[in-house]
């Protein structure tokens, strides 16, 4: 349920780039909010696990387009200029997520039941459709930039993409690396990833994601830091539920509520990073948010059922300051330097990381 979502995001990712260069901005953004609506009306409705994969994997499709041509419209919006600050303002709704999301994701768990998790998705969509349409520039398609879709550089990927993640997931169910079952994907998915280093070093006019942008110093660090940074913000947002639930014994509610303390960081953090991004620039904000989210990352491998609320929390703040203190800087560094023509590549290659 969960991974099929994540395949499905990630390879959507890897045409909306080209997408947005092809067609209206504003109709590929509704498109896929669109695509997330069905989903979730699909999700919402299942009565068994057949269904509800396929509702997640279109929702994950809808999430693909809607998530990178974010990025790629607000800086064509700019013009490349004072994206700190901008991704700072832009980002700042998304700020109450983790402050709201698991706390009414665990009171509709408590008091409705699974389902309402995806209806709960339908006058959202409703509401952002309405204000899309009323507020949303155009962006027409930029034929300037347009070439043809580059069908062999996405099988490449997607097949790249699919065997790392089904390699991964076979990896938490054997758990150990020594399985066919686990090896045959990653090694497959790593030659796929060589092939098509190789075709994009030789059709580099035609390929999906130019090498070329890893040329640049500033794209090449974010691409890293955005991988690494992924693995421990997501792997800490898959566990710590389990934490509060499994050993501590609280309810989903509280566990929600516990983690509002996280989003109150990200929070506090997120009105003084973009400015400390455009004046003092990426490096040494990235670094104090590094320390910071190490520091109060590594006491939770020594709590336990009796740990004291207020220490998980002053933790879960201090998480929040870090996280905040990575994403938005190093999104906006990604984009320093890069040509305009290249910016929808970019957005796919650092989505898909």
């Amino acid at each position: 349920v969960t991974t099929g979502y994540i395949l499905s995001l990630g390879i959507t990712v890897l045409f909306t780039g080209w997408a947005s260069d092809r067609f209206s901005g504003k109709n590929l953004y509704i498109a896929g909010i669109i695509l997330f609506l069905i989903g979730s009306i699909f999700s919402g409705i299942a009565s068994n696990i057949d269904i509800l994969i396929i509702g997640r994997l279109i929702q994950g499709a809808g999430s693909g387009i809607v998530v990178s041509l974010l990025s790629t419209l607000i800086v064509r919006a700019a013009g490349g200029k004072n994206l700190g600050s901008l991704m700072a303002i832009v980002g700042l709704p998304a700020v109450l997520i983790p402050i709201l999301g698991p706390t009414i994701g665990g009171y509709i768990i408590d008091q409705l039941n699974w389902h309402w998790i995806f209806y709960v998705n339908i006058p959202i969509v409703a509401v952002s459709i309405a204000l899309v349409i009323w507020l949303m520039p155009k962006f027409p398609a930029s034929k300037k930039y347009g070439k043809s879709f580059d069908w062999i550089g996405f099988l490449i990927l997607g097949g790249m993409f699919s065997s790392l993640i089904l390699g991964i997931v076979k990896f938490s169910n054997y758990g150990n690396l020594s399985s066919a079952n686990v090896l045959i994907p990653l090694f497959i998915g790593i030659d796929l990833l060589v092939a098509y280093v190789i075709y994009a070093q030789k059709f580099s006019k035609h390929a999906l994601v130019s090498l070329s942008l890893f040329k640049s110093i500033n794209f090449s660090g974010a691409t890293v830091i955005l991988l690494m940074s992924g693995i421990t913000v997501n792997g800490a947002m898959f566990l710590l539920p389990l934490y509060l639930q499994n050993v501590r014994g609280l309810s989903v509610v509280w566990s929600g509520t516990y983690l509002i303390f996280q989003g109150v960081g990200l929070l506090v953090s997120r009105t003084q990073i973009g400015k400390l991004t455009d004046r003092i620039g990426t490096r040494w904000v990235v670094l104090v948010s590094v320390v910071i989210a190490v520091l109060s990352t590594l006491p939770f491998a020594f709590f336990d059922a009796n740990t004291s609320k207020y220490l998980i929390w002053l933790m879960l703040f201090f998480r929040g300051i870090g996280q905040g203190g990575l994403t938005i800087p190093v999104m906006s560094d990604s984009y320093s330097g890069i040509a305009a023509e290249q910016v929808p590549e970019a957005t796919t290659a650092t989505r898909t990381l």
